[in-house]
């Protein structure tokens, strides 16, 4: 996914602002949950700025619409780091780039233990 703009390491809750300064790049956010369940991430942006792409593991989510929006639900286990990337999802232009973004964490139990199928 490009090169790696930095590594932070955040906690449920907490409101990261940052900012992408370079295309084909990507911010790597840490996450160590205190409980078996399901973390929401949204990620908000200005489109007017860019456009980005969550990736968790091996799936890459863009938003359905060009609206500067992705909400991605995953499974997470107790006390393990779990990444989200947020990348440049325009690696491709050569324009220059400052693309702010606010990711906020969020977590549910799980209904059945945090089976990887329970979405």
């Amino acid at each position: 996914y490009g090169t790696q703009a930095f590594v932070r390491q955040i906690s449920i809750g907490e409101q990261v602002s940052s900012a992408l300064v370079a295309h084909d790049t990507y911010a790597t956010f840490e996450l160590t949950v205190p409980a078996d369940g399901k973390v929401v991430a949204r990620l908000n942006w200005d489109p007017k700025d860019g456009f980005l792409e969550v990736i968790l593991g091996d799936q890459h989510i863009v938003p359905a619409e060009h609206n500067g929006s992705i909400v991605a639900t995953f499974v997470v286990s107790a006390d393990r780091m779990h990444r989200i990337v947020v990348a440049d999802g325009a690696p491709w232009d050569y324009d220059s780039l400052d693309l702010p973004f606010v990711l906020t964490t969020s977590i549910e139990p799980s209904s059945n233990g945090g089976f990887p199928w329970d979405y």
